[in-house]
Parts: C-alpha cells; structure tokens; sequence
C-alpha cells in the first residue's frame, strides 16, 4: 500500500495554493519536508514550492515578509 505522508501533501498543497518559494530554517522537524522533496522526483502536478534555506528563522520570517510584499 503506497500512502501519502502529511509532508508530501503539506507541500503539495501549498503547490495548488499557488505558493513558489518555501522560506525554512532547517531542524529537526525539517526532515519530514526534505524527504518529501526528495520523494517527489517526476511527480505530475504543479511544481512543488522551491526550498530557500535561511540560517535562522528570523531570517526566514523578514525574507517571507519581503517576498509577499
């Protein structure tokens, strides 16, 4: 049985949603995502969001923040 982790819809949803770039501060709780990414290959659909690592999250807050406006 192949089954879907919450990391993979997590990205494809944001995918749907419209979202290009994901702003992260990798940690422990990233792995999830980053297996998701690497899961992901020649998956159909809307291109995934493309990861931006940022060295501290509030870095990753300041660039998201910019990136809206």
């Amino acid at each position: 049985m192949d089954s879907e982790s919450v990391a993979s819809r997590y990205l494809s949803l944001l995918a749907e949603r419209g979202i290009s770039h994901l702003f992260v501060n990798a940690g422990t709780d990233f792995a999830p995502l980053v297996e998701a990414y690497a899961q992901s290959g020649d998956a159909q659909g809307p291109a995934l969001p493309a990861p931006i690592l940022c060295t501290h999250e509030n870095l990753a807050v300041g660039m998201a923040h910019g990136a809206y406006l």
